[in-house]
């Protein structure tokens, strides 16, 4: 090492690579092992060339590897290069103090490497050239692609003369190309790029191999070919995939040595695969491409799947891509090409085959139109519909054959996803809306093969509605709910028996055409159902709204409850959660009104606890009601259905809800206090049916609920009732309310109807201090009415909640009678006051 030593003193220390060296130990942390210079040079001992780093201080040697020809080194970030060392059998790391340095001892270790792979390119320069000329060009090999585009030294990397006897050299070349050096893949393709004897060599010795049943040399042709397609060059996917020489390149690709047996690809493209003109291209050109095309997809699909990589996959794509445009836009310019196609469609004579292979092609043509500019592809479906591209359409899904039905609704679809207005305007403006009909027909009766998913997309896509096109859309939608969705919710009705009816008396009721129609009904049909009509929900206002409304909808899809098919049951909850998430007053009503949530609860509630898709679809439309606080539904369940829903506690769901109703009718107790001022008017804000519930729970209370302690004995309350004989020191009290009128139980003004308030004041309430244990008396209640205003008032005016009535009947109860105890005990007071002055 002292040579080393001894051209480190003669270098210049400013432009030494300076940089730190770190060991990996066995508990997985670095060492320091020091500071140092990298030097990249020649090791006489191990006859390479090496990495060596030389202490700074003492010029002791720190570090020397010999650089692998292995892809084991690794540069993260801008100033550290990591490797595992085979000999050392640890990792080692080089960090750098600056970028610069870095770059440079990168690249010198990929020149290295470079030239172990390729010895033609000639030795790495570890002479006495100058270190400033080093650093000159430390950067990316790009700074050098500029002088040689390319690549860097083509000129010193020569191919081997293409002979049986080179073979092993250039599969070296090839494939021993690193796929993480670009540079390296680029220079071997602008090689054989540049040559142009060099492939045309390569596929004659292919077929000289082949005569001579040379199967080694087949089997490198093999790796050569595969290697070439690897390097990704589309100057050379041109070549190799022209017509000149892509059936030897196939063949070159069936002797894959991995494989046991040669995979026959030449026999199937030329005689299994046939190519059938549904119109005569006169272009030898388009037809080229037409060939090619198969050919590339055939090659990237089926005898290259798992050896291209990404970037390889992506350019091949790409080519394939290129040439559909190229056919498509030179189809489209030839005006007689199209004419002459519908021409041929419209042919009474036309056989059932010839015409399913023109269906087909119209098919591939408006899918491959999808590739073509906006601009283009506007102009293409303007041809093809105004020669009547919808009329074949029709007359296809009016034919027997399946086939024809998949054709024309991939055709739909995709004429949809480029403008679904050109097919709305047809449909509404066809005679007879013949195509309309047949897509709802077709969507209502049993298919194989999913042609009814393709039906309900095709249905969506028409159905969608856009702010933007709502003007547009208004005919096609009044037409759709007119004349179709009445039929479409009538197969509920007639498939699901309604409430009570048994399947015989049922059949009974139903004639033989009926019966027969419900037969074909299948379980896909009506879960197709459920989700249009889920759809339509989300997406129309006034119009779903109304038919729903009208005619029962809700109900009749609910029916699908008592269905055995369970995902039928979510269906059925899903459109009824669907409903209440609009957020509509009206829907909410109706449901209430009509009890539509006993199905949904009985199927609930006989799932049992069993953790499926129903008992979750049925706890989020629950806890949706909850969340979001829609009054209306949540005191309609806990009212009604809480006794059957509070033993489901493995949720805490029912429990929230019932949380809920509680907040809800307190809200209403305490929403008086801001409408005092209209309450002192005589207008009373609360809620009529909570007023009517209060006066008969009050007329005919419940004999379970506890007798209030406080309540006063009947001796008590007739010694009260008695005239005092100084009802001038008295607070006057008229007498209480006689319980044969329960009506006048509502507590006004915190006594009961009947009494005079015992204080002065917009309420008339009485605070007493010293009796804590007395509930307080719910203030904002309506002040008392004069004769005339309650003769004129005797029912409430507003029937919105939050007037602060009592919630039970005890609350009414208690308020009653303390507000008799305070007034009645002012008189016993005085009364006893009175027998000490007459005994004094």
């Amino acid at each position: 090492m002292s040579v080393l030593a001894n051209r480190l003193n003669n270098m210049d220390y400013h432009y030494l690579q300076r940089a730190k060296v770190y060991w990996l130990n066995d508990e997985g942390k670095w060492d320091d092992k020091g500071t140092g210079h990298v030097l990249v040079d020649y090791l006489e001992r191990s006859d390479a060339v090496g990495l060596v780093v030389i202490d700074e201080e003492d010029n002791a040697t720190l570090l020397v590897h010999r650089i692998s020809a292995d892809d084991i080194y690794r540069r993260q970030e801008d100033t550290i290069i990591s490797w595992t060392d085979p000999e050392a059998a640890t990792d080692l790391a080089l960090s750098f103090q600056e970028a610069m340095g870095c770059s440079y001892i990168w690249d010198q270790i990929c020149n290295v490497q470079r030239n172990i792979h390729f010895p033609s390119v000639g030795a790495i320069d570890v002479g006495p050239r100058s270190t400033n000329e080093d650093l000159e060009h430390s950067g990316t090999s790009q700074g050098a692609d500029d002088t040689h585009p390319d690549g860097v030294g083509n000129d010193a990397l020569e191919l081997p003369v293409v002979e049986i006897s080179t073979l092993p050299q250039i599969v070296k070349i090839v494939t021993e190309v690193s796929p993480s050096f670009l540079d390296d893949r680029d220079r071997v393709a602008s090689v054989i790029f540049r040559d142009p004897n060099f492939l045309r060599k390569l596929v004659d010795l292919f077929r000289v191999c082949e005569d001579l049943e040379n199967i080694d040399g087949l089997h490198m042709l093999h790796k050569i070919v595969k290697g070439i397609i690897s390097l990704n060059d589309g100057r050379i996917f041109d070549i190799i995939f022209s017509d000149n020489y892509i059936m030897d390149i196939v063949g070159a690709l069936e002797y894959d040595p991995e494989l046991p047996l040669r995979q026959d690809h030449r026999n199937f493209l030329c005689k299994h695969v046939l190519f059938k003109e549904a119109v005569h291209i006169e272009d030898p050109g388009i037809l080229s491409k037409i060939h090619q095309t198969y050919r590339i997809g055939y090659i990237k699909d089926v005898i290259l799947p798992r050896v291209l990589d990404d970037q390889t996959f992506g350019t091949i794509n790409a080519m394939i891509l290129a040439n559909n445009v190229a056919v498509i836009s030179a189809l489209q310019d030839d005006t007689n090409f199209i004419r002459d196609l519908f021409a041929r469609l419209r042919s009474p004579s036309l056989s059932e085959q010839t015409k399913k292979d023109l269906v087909r092609f119209i098919q591939e043509f408006c899918t491959l139109s999808k590739s073509l500019q906006l601009a283009n592809r506007i102009h293409l479906f303007s041809s093809l519909v105004k020669e009547g591209l919808f009329d074949i359409v029709t007359d296809a899904l009016q034919s027997s054959d399946d086939s024809l039905h998949f054709l024309s609704t991939d055709i739909l679809i995709v004429v949809l996803n480029h403008d679904p207005g050109i097919v709305r305007k047809f449909l509404v403006h066809q005679e007879g809306q013949t195509l309309f009909g047949l897509l709802v027909k077709g969507m209502l009766l049993p298919g194989e093969g999913g042609l009814q998913a393709q039906l309900l997309e095709i249905m969506r896509m028409l159905l969608h509605c856009d702010s933007a096109e709502r003007v547009e859309k208004s005919p096609f939608l009044d037409m759709f709910y007119q004349k179709y969705m009445d039929e479409i919710t009538e197969i509920l009705s007639n498939v699901c028996p309604g409430k009570g009816n048994s399947d015989q008396s049922r059949e009974i009721g139903l004639n033989h055409e009926q019966l027969q129609r419900e037969s074909y009904i299948t379980p896909e049909v009506l879960g197709n159902i459920c989700e249009l009509l889920c759809f339509c929900m989300q997406n129309h206002s006034y119009r779903i709204k109304y038919h729903v409304l009208s005619n029962n909808v809700i109900e009749k899809v609910l029916r699908l409850t008592r269905r055995k098919e369970k995902y039928l049951v979510v269906a059925a909850v899903r459109f009824l959660r669907t409903c209440i998430g609009r957020k509509d007053e009206f829907y909410n009503q109706y449901i209430v009104k009509n009890d539509l949530l006993e199905p949904v609860i009985q199927v609930f509630l006989a799932n049992g606890s069993r953790y499926n898709l129903l008992n979750s679809a049925v706890l989020e439309l629950f806890d949706f009601i909850r969340t979001e606080g829609v009054k209306k539904l949540i005191v309609y369940i806990v009212e009604k259905y809480y006794d059957k829903l509070e033993k489901v506690d493995y949720v805490d769901t029912f429990r929230q809800l019932k949380l809920k109703h509680e907040q809800i009718l307190d809200g209403d107790a305490t929403g008086a206090h801001d409408n005092t001022a209209a309450t002192v008017r005589g207008k009373d804000l609360c809620s009529v049916r909570v007023r009517e519930r209060l006066n008969e729970e009050s007329a005919s209370p419940d004999p379970r609920k506890r007798k209030d302690e406080r309540a006063l004995d009947k001796d008590e309350e007739d010694y009260f009732n008695e005239d005092s004989d100084d009802e001038e020191d008295t607070a006057s009290a008229k007498p209480p309310v006689p319980s044969a009128q329960p009506a006048q139980a509502v507590i006004l003004n915190g006594s009961a109807l009947g009494f005079e308030p015992l204080r002065g004041g917009p309420f008339g309430l009485v605070d007493y201090e010293d009796e804590d244990d007395d509930p307080p008396v719910v203030p904002g209640c309506p002040a008392k009415e004069t004769p005339e205003e309650s003769s004129d008032n005797s029912v409430f005016s507003s029937g919105t909640k939050g007037s602060g009535w009592p919630n039970t009947i005890e609350e009414t109860g208690m308020q009653k009678t303390k507000q008799q105890h305070l007034s009645q005990g002012d008189s016993k007071k005085d009364e006893t006051e009175r027998i000490k002055r007459r005994k004094v």
